[in-house]
């Protein structure tokens, strides 16, 4: 799981140590829009060259970051369900 969120506050960093525990991917921190844009490009890249795995859970935390979830979860949706080129 990634864990993406605008929040420095305790209960992000508890969530966080419990992923930490169960052995789930990190935090990703974004702190504006900006920053958001470039999390969900360098997600997508990732999911289509295989570097994480393509359906990968993620848990959008943090009042103005959670206003883009939509966006972040169908951006990875769709970069999941592209077919992949085969060599």
């Amino acid at each position: 799981m990634i864990l993406i969120t605008g929040n420095t506050c305790g209960k992000c960093e508890h969530l966080l140590a419990r992923l930490k525990k169960e052995n789930l991917l990190d935090r990703v921190v974004v702190h504006d829009y900006d920053d958001l844009k470039e999390t969900i490009e360098g997600l997508e890249f990732l999911c289509r060259n295989e570097l994480i795995e393509r359906h990968l859970p993620v848990l959008v935390c943090g009042d103005e970051i959670v206003e883009h979830e939509a966006t972040i979860v169908k951006k990875i949706k769709e970069a999941n369900d592209e077919p992949q080129q085969t060599d």
